[in-house]
């Protein structure tokens, strides 16, 4: 049973680092940030919280190795809209004599959350546009 799963739907913040292995044999590593929207809370009456309408959202630290990251090296530009699955790695450093715990998303798997020719943010998401051909066929419009 896996306790610690993640997914996340997001946008790259820039390109994609890759580092490539040391010894022969290893696969390259992808290090790069993922920019997710931040979930706002709705009151009773259905207003958000807070009274502050302010777009805002977590920036997540991510790494790929192998498969992945080969992916990251091809796909992984800034504003890149995908879906990652992975799990929670935790970790720390020093900096002044103070220990500093820092946390990032191991990814496992990718989807694509649009079309390469998509114009984001334009008319919305980019994902609710039915082809024509197909939207003779929906049994609703």
């Amino acid at each position: 049973m896996v306790n610690n799963k993640v997914i996340l739907i997001g946008r790259m913040t820039k390109d994609a680092v890759i580092v490539e292995p040391k010894e022969e044999g290893q696969g390259k590593i992808a290090h790069f940030s993922l920019a997710v929207d931040k979930m706002k809370r709705k009151n009773e009456q259905g207003n958000h919280s807070g009274g502050c309408e302010e777009n805002t959202a977590y920036f997540i630290r991510c790494t790929a190795f192998d498969k992945q990251a080969a992916f990251m090296e091809q796909y992984g530009k800034k504003g890149l809209k995908f879906a990652l699955e992975g799990h929670l790695s935790t970790g720390s450093y020093e900096k002044d004599g103070v220990r500093i715990p820092t946390m990032e998303v191991i990814v496992e798997n990718f989807q694509f959350c649009e079309r390469k020719d998509s114009t984001a943010g334009q008319n919305g998401d980019p994902m609710l546009e039915i082809p024509e051909e197909m939207e003779a066929e929906m049994p609703f419009r």
